[in-house]
């Protein structure tokens, strides 16, 4: 069975937080894993509290008991709950996370990454950046919305390039919640439609039934206004498209990446409040061995 892995960074999780992430390994048959990473018990520079990048070792001792034992706690009460039925494995690592995520993912640990909205900000130390997880670490990765309850999702939206790796990534997709999806749509944004962009549209649109031999999944355009802030684009685009799940592929070369790739992935860390799912471009190059 494929594992999930819960990066619980910043602050306690709530146990509704908990709850969502247990549904959804269960809604994609995947064993769960927790892991904290916090940063070592080392000070740089001198003693003055503004120069010191990390904390001391007593105050590490004491915030790695205080996860442990929280993170317990809520095991243990949804498993009184009846919610889960055995404590899920919670692991406490020392390190950049970035790194220690992707030398995880390379020996199998997991296979999936899932990280809450709340969390994907910067902590108080400036170089726990989520940004840079989604970077390096070459998993599918899902963002979750904060405090909210989970519910089955069934309906796609992709937001797609007209790119080869954008079709590998929707057959990827397709094939692995075929048992879920009622309505699969990709959405190709652009600032004014056009005879072109339609004949584009159109082939796009019968070259995927074609590939993926899927003949519900739907092309679209999305205009957009050249002013209009990013999150405000996408959040309209995903109201009108009624997704339970928002798919992007990192690293897309074209108009996509030009209109989002500077604030794109900021701004659904914090911004969106739907179930992002972020894959990387690299893993869908044909021919490439990069394992899913």
């Amino acid at each position: 069975m494929k594992t999930l892995l819960y990066l619980q960074n910043n602050t306690f999780e709530s146990s509704k937080t908990l709850e969502y992430i247990i549904d959804l390994a269960q809604y994609l048959n995947m064993a769960l894993k927790i892991i904290h990473i916090q940063f070592p018990d080392t000070i740089v520079a001198n003693q003055a509290s503004g120069n010191q990048l990390f904390q001391p070792p007593d105050v590490y001792l004491k915030a790695k008991e205080e996860y442990q034992s929280q993170t317990k706690k809520n095991i243990e009460l949804l498993v009184k709950q009846g919610k889960i039925k055995k404590e899920i494995p919670f692991e406490y690592y020392s390190g950049m996370p970035a790194g220690t995520l992707s030398y995880l993912y390379s020996i199998g640990y997991f296979d999936m990454l899932v990280l809450e909205n709340e969390n994907t900000k910067v902590s108080l130390y400036p170089y726990l950046s989520i940004k840079e997880i989604i970077r390096f670490v070459k998993c599918p990765i899902w963002i979750i919305p904060r405090d909210k309850s989970f519910t089955p999702m069934t309906h796609f939206t992709y937001f797609s390039a007209y790119q080869e790796e954008d079709v590998n990534a929707i057959g990827f997709l397709l094939n692995y919640f075929k048992n879920n999806i009622s309505s699969f749509n990709t959405i190709y944004f652009c600032t004014h439609n056009s005879f072109d962009e339609e004949i584009k549209r159109i082939g796009y649109e019968a070259f995927l039934k074609e590939k993926t031999e899927c003949n519900f999944i739907k092309s679209h355009i999305y205009v957009t206004e050249k002013n209009s802030p990013i999150n405000q684009i996408v959040n309209k685009c995903i109201e009108k498209d009624q997704a339970d799940l928002v798919i992007a592929l990192k690293d897309n070369k074209n108009f996509f990446q030009q209109l989002f790739y500077k604030s794109f992935i900021s701004t659904i860390l914090s911004d969106i409040e739907y179930p992002i799912l972020i894959l990387h471009r690299e893993n869908f190059i044909k021919n490439n061995n990069a394992h899913l």
